[in-house]
């Protein structure tokens, strides 16, 4: 019994020790420099931290932080670190501050990963709510340059900053905000991954601001595992209405969709487009086949370019790589002008029948440089003749 307390005590001596040598290298601003300079020795060209200041049970200041991966180069010029451990005792983590600045990410070269199956359905998500309530009172990010391959182009973002908490009811975004060069992005709203995913988000995106292209984009996300719905509305340089159902995302996919498309400028496809274009485009699906059915027309002051239609019905098979077209015809409201498209297209082999009337280039010319009244046009075969 004595050796047994003997043992007992000296486990409870050791206990001590440790969580007083840890927290001497944890909570004092020597203990934690002598950790990085430890961590560098143990790594060397792989980290590199230039100075520290505070320590981990408060708050701790890195400046010219530097990580060498093999699949990618970090580097960071302040990273801000702020909590409060006696939040702990009332179930609370929180975050005061956690902030990078001119954060620089660029990837290596690396060997081709091994190929990934494709994803499977039923996804199972796994309800989950934190052991403690999470609080992140300001993430910020600042000066991010990004390239994520050699020859990628870089992802640049001035400034971003997240406000939000998580609890047994759920993520509340309280803010998310983007901005950088063409774009500026907030959200907020909430998702609750402990009861079915159930997720209500709004999000305004601004492209292009102050240029003659500049759009507006707001709308929401909202639904759960079973369904979900997003909506977006576009205005600005153009106007649309944007509308898509999803309905068992993780399960068997099925999904809905719907543009309106208000006023589209053609200058947003080409510079020296004058025309307008609206009209509706509706497509439905699943992870076997779609269908697409829609109607655009335009306005213009040019006669050529005025009151044309395009009307479209296809469909696609995308295990067998077949696309049908059903229809696919333009024609010009009060002229004979006709030309349509039908048939079938697959991986192996092509089957399309086109035919016009009235075609003629310019298209409303008087005197048209290019005729003809009436024709038709067959391929149909092997693919492989077609190369």
């Amino acid at each position: 019994k004595r050796l047994a307390l003997a043992l007992l005590g000296i486990v409870a001596v050791l206990v001590l020790l440790l969580v007083g040598l840890g927290g001497l290298l944890l909570g004092t601003e020597s203990g934690v420099s002598w950790l990085l300079g430890q961590a560098q020795s143990m790594a060397p060209g792989m980290l590199r931290v230039e100075s520290s200041r505070g320590h981990l049970f408060g708050r701790l200041e890195l400046g010219g932080v530097r990580l060498n991966l093999m699949s990618a180069d970090i580097s960071a010029d302040r990273v801000v670190l702020d909590w409060s451990p006696r939040r702990l005792l009332q179930a609370e983590f929180m975050v005061n501050e956690l902030s990078l600045a001119v954060l620089r990410y660029t990837g290596k070269e690396v060997e081709e990963p091994p190929p990934q199956e494709p994803l499977q359905w039923p996804i199972e998500l796994p309800a989950i709510s934190p052991p403690v309530r999470l609080v992140v009172s300001r993430a910020e990010l600042s000066d991010v340059r990004m390239i994520t391959a050699p020859e990628a182009e870089p992802l640049i973002i001035d400034h971003a900053v997240l406000v939000a908490h998580w609890d047994d009811a759920g993520i509340v975004v309280e803010r998310l905000d983007s901005s950088g060069p063409g774009h500026s992005l907030a959200v907020t709203g909430t998702i609750d991954p402990g009861n079915a995913y159930q997720t209500q988000l709004n999000n305004t995106l601004s492209l292009v601001p102050g240029s003659d292209l500049a759009v507006d984009i707001a709308g929401d996300l909202v639904g759960d595992t079973q369904r979900l719905e997003l909506s977006q509305s576009v205005s600005g340089a153009a106007r649309l209405d944007a509308n898509l159902a999803l309905d068992r995302p993780l399960e068997s996919p099925r999904w809905q969709a719907r543009l309106q498309l208000l006023e589209v400028p053609g200058s947003l496809v080409s510079a020296d487009m004058r025309a307008t274009f609206a009209g509706e485009l509706e497509a439905s699906g699943d992870l076997q086949a779609a269908t697409l059915t829609g109607r655009v027309h335009s306005s213009s002051e040019l006669p050529e370019l005025n009151a044309l239609e395009l009307l479209a019905d296809l469909a696609a098979e995308f295990e067998a790589q077949r696309l049908v077209i059903s229809r696919a015809e333009l024609r010009q409201r009060d002229r004979p002008l006709k030309l349509g498209v039908r048939g079938e297209a697959s991986a192996t082999r092509l089957d399309i029948h086109g035919e016009w009337s009235a075609l003629q280039w310019p298209l409303a010319a008087l005197q048209p440089s290019l005729v003809s009244q009436r024709g038709t046009l067959t391929l149909s075969g092997p693919i492989d003749d077609y190369r």
